[in-house]
C-alpha cells in the first residue's frame, strides 16, 4: 500500500527537480542577456534543484538495494 505512494512522490519530486533545473538555466541566461538582477536567485535554485534530484536519486537507490538485501536474505 505504501510503496505505490513512495515511489510517486519520489517520482514527482524527480520531475519537479528537473523542471527547476531547466528554469534556473533559462532565468540564469535570461538576465545575464538583458542585464537584469536575479541570477544569484536563479543559481541559488539550480544547485538547490540539483541536490533536491541528488537526495530524491540516493533515496530511491537506498529503498531498491534495501529490498534487493530482503529478497536476497529471506530467499537464500
Amino acid at each position: 500500500m505504501f510503496l505505490p505512494l513512495t515511489l510517486g512522490w519520489v517520482f514527482l519530486i524527480l520531475v519537479c527537480s528537473v523542471v527547476a533545473i531547466i528554469s534556473g538555466h533559462i532565468g540564469r541566461r535570461r538576465a545575464r542577456r538583458h542585464g537584469l538582477p536575479g541570477r544569484w536567485f536563479a543559481l541559488a535554485s539550480i544547485v538547490t534543484a540539483y541536490l533536491t534530484f541528488l537526495y530524491a536519486l540516493l533515496v530511491t537507490l537506498l529503498f531498491f538495494g534495501v529490498l534487493i538485501g530482503l529478497h536476497a536474505l529471506f530467499n537464500s
